[in-house]
């Protein structure tokens, strides 16, 4: 019996395991300027979507952000915005959830909005990480 329980409980934790460690498999990329007044307003717009996408129960997905160094001479492209998604199915979920639509249409009104901007999806050709 405590053989069964082990065993149990190996399964259960290697399961936990597996499943915590999922792999993000699209990458979504946003090279832009922006305005440096605009940045912290910028950063809260993305911790916003962050919560909504955490909250519609996909954790494991989010944005983050990049900046080129204040005193990197590079014109142009000084922001990155990538996006983490697992899959293609919860890329689509995500982005047509009405809440997450509700977060991008709100900002789509202020000044924060990329319109200028270089925009991919790469998908991961290594699995093997």
């Amino acid at each position: 019996m405590k053989k069964i329980i082990a065993l149990l409980l190996i399964a259960t934790i290697g399961f936990q395991f597996i499943s915590s460690a999922q792999k993000t498999e699209i990458n979504s990329v946003h090279l832009f300027d922006l305005d440096a007044q605009l940045e912290e307003r910028y950063l809260d717009y993305i911790k916003r979507l962050n919560t909504v996408i955490k909250g519609i129960g996909y954790p494991k997905n989010y944005y983050s952000v990049l900046r080129v160094k204040s005193d990197d001479k590079s014109d142009g492209y000084r922001y990155c915005e990538i996006g983490h998604w697992t899959n293609e199915a919860v890329y689509k979920a995500i982005h047509t959830n009405a809440k997450f639509l509700a977060v991008k249409e709100e900002e789509k009104k202020s000044a924060v909005y990329i319109n200028q901007q270089l925009y991919r999806r790469y998908y991961s050709l290594l699995n093997d990480h």
